[in-house]
This record gives structure tokens, C-alpha cells and sequence, in this order.
């Protein structure tokens, strides 16, 4: 039989085949190192997010928040709510309404909470059309969400109630 490769050949397609695994092996490497650090800076992100959320929550908690119109109020309560800041979102409602408010969204899963979402800002496009007299002192709106607004003695509206259930 004849030789089909030599000695020296075999050595150095072992040696090819070592330097391509090297190559791969060195690769996957620094991408599994450039994701865990990447994974790390968006782990500090979000606990820092989350602090700050938390310290507004303290300043607020306790005071009549709101906006100068009822759709400021809507639309500021729904961006707190699309990123998780349930317990910011709880203090554009009248005080007496916070506890329950402030619990909301437990347990909701995330298709429910954004069906939730998409109905306050169908709402909020009804507000925004709304022309609303600085005399007026309650906002209702019976579709899509049913939702009732009221202007605090400070001048800022506050939500009132928002019928719905998950």
C-alpha cells in the first residue's frame, strides 16, 4: 500500500487543525468575556435605576403629585408603569388610593400589564383632544378605560380611579 501522507504533512495539518481550534477557543473567549462584562454594566444600570426610583418614590410619597392637565398626569403615570416603577407610578393618584395602587400591578404578567398600558394611552389621546378649562375641577372618561381624574387644591391633577381589572 502506498503512503498517502507523510509524516511531516500529518504534523502539520495537526498543527493547523490546533492553531484553528486555538483561533475559535481565543475567540468565543473574549466574546464570553466582553458579554459578562457588558452583563455587569447593565446589572450596575439597573440597581442604580432602581435607587433613583426609589429615592423619588421617598420624596413624593407623601405629596400631591400630579401634572398641570389631567393628560400630564395619564402620561406620566404610564411611563412610570412601562418601566416598572409601580411604586412611582402609584403617587400620581389621590392620597387615599396609593396603598392599593402601590400593589397594582403584583402578580400581573407582562402581556396583561402591557394591555393595561395600551388602554391608558388610548386614554391618554382622549385627554389630549379634550379641551379642558382651567375652571374644571373633574375629568371622566368611560371608554376604553374608565378613568376619573380630579384637580387638587394645589392646582395638579390626580388620578382618581381607574376601573379595571386584571
Amino acid at each position: 500500500m502506498k503512503k498517502i501522507l507523510s509524516k511531516s504533512a500529518i504534523r502539520l495539518l495537526i498543527f493547523g487543525i490546533g492553531v484553528i481550534f486555538l483561533s475559535v477557543a481565543i475567540f468565543v473567549g473574549s466574546v464570553k468575556f466582553y458579554a459578562y462584562f457588558e452583563n455587569k454594566k447593565t446589572a450596575q444600570g439597573e440597581e442604580m435605576l432602581t435607587k433613583a426610583i426609589n429615592a423619588a418614590y421617598e420624596k413624593q410619597k407623601d405629596s400631591d403629585v400630579g401634572g398641570l392637565t389631567p393628560y400630564d398626569t395619564l402620561y406620566r403615570y404610564t411611563e412610570f408603569l412601562q418601566i416598572n416603577a409601580d411604586n412611582l407610578a402609584s403617587t400620581y393618584f389621590v392620597k387615599e388610593k396609593r396603598p392599593q395602587e402601590l400593589h397594582r400591578m403584583d402578580g400581573v404578567s407582562y402581556q396583561k400589564r402591557w394591555d393595561y398600558i395600551w388602554l391608558l394611552k388610548d386614554d391618554q389621546t382622549i385627554l389630549q383632544s379634550k379641551k379642558i378649562s382651567s375652571s374644571t375641577l373633574s375629568v371622566t372618561i368611560k371608554n376604553p378605560l374608565p378613568l376619573v381624574m380630579k384637580k387638587n387644591s394645589n392646582g395638579v391633577w390626580q388620578i382618581e380611579s381607574i376601573d379595571y381589572s386584571f
